[in-house]
């Protein structure tokens, strides 16, 4: 079996290349992220992007919550990734825009959580959806295995108490970001000016 990605919508991609054509044609600081010609890169099939607030994690809760916010394509030139360009999914509408695009360690190192992820025995056994989960408040990034058992799977770096592209359950992964979501609910809370 293997890891499988559900269908973007038809209109992202044409978002992800005017996007790219217009970082290109700046010439700005973004653009040498970019090849000088958009045709040279190569788009990769694109995963979903789930994510999860810190008042969610407080909660137990995590993959029941999560919400979908964007697509990822990452962008190949000569097989090599260059960046990701992420399209924005508006949670009222579900209209999409373009959202941003990186290179950071996240980028090439979700590629190589793609490939232990496709070598795990379950994924050997059964066909599971690949997603992206971010919980931004904790600066976490992990592959999410969607399928008869959920998977998440850290992409480095990954933060204190776990480890990068292992493979935990949610229950294992609540116990290590819920007091880290607590304490930090709790420091943004001290942080508010008095009324």
């Amino acid at each position: 079996m293997s890891l499988t990605l559900p269908p973007p919508p038809s209109e992202a991609l044409s978002v992800v290349r005017n996007a790219i054509g217009d970082v290109i044609q700046s010439r700005g600081p973004r653009a040498a992220l970019m090849t000088e010609r958009v045709d040279s890169l190569d788009v990769a099939v694109p995963h979903p992007v789930y994510a999860v607030g810190l008042e969610q994690i407080a909660q137990r809760e995590l993959l029941s919550s999560a919400t979908l916010v964007a697509w990822r394509y990452l962008l190949l030139d000569d097989q090599q990734v260059r960046c990701a360009v992420e399209v924005a999914v508006r949670a009222e509408d579900r209209q999409l825009n373009f959202s941003h695009i990186n290179r950071g360690p996240f980028v090439a190192n979700s590629v190589e959580s793609i490939t232990v992820a496709e070598t795990l025995a379950p994924v050997q056994r059964d066909d599971y959806e690949l997603r992206l989960l971010k919980i931004p408040g904790l600066y976490l990034l992990a592959l999410w295995l969607h399928g008869p058992d959920e998977i998440i799977v850290p992409v480095a770096p990954a933060i204190p108490g776990l480890v990068s592209n292992v493979p935990y359950n949610e229950s294992d992964l609540l116990a290590v970001l819920q007091p880290m979501a607590e304490e930090r609910l709790s420091q943004e809370g001290n942080d508010l000016p008095d009324q």
